[in-house]
Order: C-alpha cells, then structure tokens, then sequence
C-alpha cells in the first residue's frame, strides 16, 4: 500500500498452557514495536501462560508515565503487578525515557477457558507452535506468525511449523527472528488452510518424526 499505514490493527499472541519467556522478551523491545508500527498495528494482546516475564519497554502508557513522575520526584519503582495487568517493570530515570516513544497500548492475561474471542479480534495472530493454538488459528483464516520455541529438546512442534510453513499456510521463525519475521510478513502470501483432510499433513509429521 502507498504511504504510512495507520495503526490501528491489533496483534494477539498466546503462548499456550506452558511458559515461553522467550517469546514474550523478544516481543518486549523497541524493535519489535517498531516492526509492527510499520505494518499498521497499535495494540497488542500476549496470553504468556505459566511465564514469569515482567515487560517493561511494553507496559501501559499510564504505568510508564507514573514510573517517569516518580522517577523525577526521587521515588523508587514497585515493579509488582497484579492479577491479568502483569505488565510493570522498573524503569530507571533519565532523560532518554522521555524522548522514547509510547509503547504499544498492551494487555497481558496468563489463562483464559478459551482464546477464540481474542483469536477473532486479532488482524494478527502470534502464536507458540502448539499444534492446538496453530490450528485454531488457521481454521479461522487468521494470518499467522509461529514462533519455534528453540529451547525445547526434540521439539517436534517445529516440524509443524515447518511444515505448514512450505505449504504456505503461515510464517514461522525462532525468537530471535521475529522483529525481521514482523517486518516481513505479508498475508497476502498466505495459502488459506481447509480443515478437514490433515492426512498429508500427518503423512509429512510422520515421516519427519520417524
């Protein structure tokens, strides 16, 4: 499209029933925020699961606006949060704080008893490459990004991954990868998924584990 894409369109990124802190770091940074800006997104949801990363370049705007006035007034940060607003983080003064930009409007949830809603909301969806999540999200057309968790021993996920990835039913990379996965990523390049006949995808799982 010609131009600057507005950001207005919204991101959801879950990370299953497990902890993959890794995921939630790598979205936790100015490049990746900066990824998504140039694509036209301005929110973002992160379900993390059992995960215990604290996010700080992505906090509320009104969290990150309290942590500069107590900063100026000589007080410390209380980097707690409570329940489903885990997304405080210390922040130390200085100058640069104020020259950044504002983080992306974010909201962080562990569980919920379904994803579908935030699925369905989503013009992105991030996901861990859990073959319940990834499946779900293509049976809703959803353009999808999975992130390969690479710090799992025989992670047979990552051959799902890869596999639907050659199919062309979504984009897959590993942590460390995904703000050039964001900047990168086209649905338009997408092939739409037909649930329904999954047997050549679990003849290529089979051969792939054997």
């Amino acid at each position: 499209m010609p131009g600057k894409k507005k950001a207005s369109k919204s991101v959801f990124v879950t990370v299953g029933t497990t902890s993959f802190d890794s995921l939630v770091a790598a979205l936790d940074t100015q490049a990746c925020s900066d990824a998504f800006r140039r694509n036209g997104y301005g929110s973002l949801v992160i379900q993390r699961g059992r995960g215990t990363h604290t996010l700080s370049h992505l906090a509320p705007a009104r969290r990150r606006k309290s942590a500069r006035r107590k900063s100026a007034s000589g007080g410390g940060t209380n980097a707690g949060a409570g329940a489903g607003a885990s997304n405080g983080g210390g922040s130390s003064g200085g100058a640069s704080d104020d020259d950044a930009p504002e983080p992306m409007e974010t909201r962080v949830f562990d569980f919920a008893p379904s994803l579908a809603d935030e699925m369905l909301a989503a013009d992105l969806v991030v996901s861990h490459a859990g073959s319940g999540s990834v499946f779900e999200a293509l049976a809703m057309r959803k353009p999808l990004l999975v992130v390969v968790n690479d710090g799992l021993m025989d992670n047979h996920q990552a051959e799902l991954a890869e596999e639907l990835g050659k199919r062309g039913h979504l984009r897959w990379c590993e942590p460390n990868g995904l703000a050039d996965a964001i900047d990168s990523f086209d649905p338009r390049g997408l092939t739409p998924y037909t649930p329904g006949d999954p047997s050549g995808i679990a003849r290529a799982l089979d051969d792939a584990l054997a």
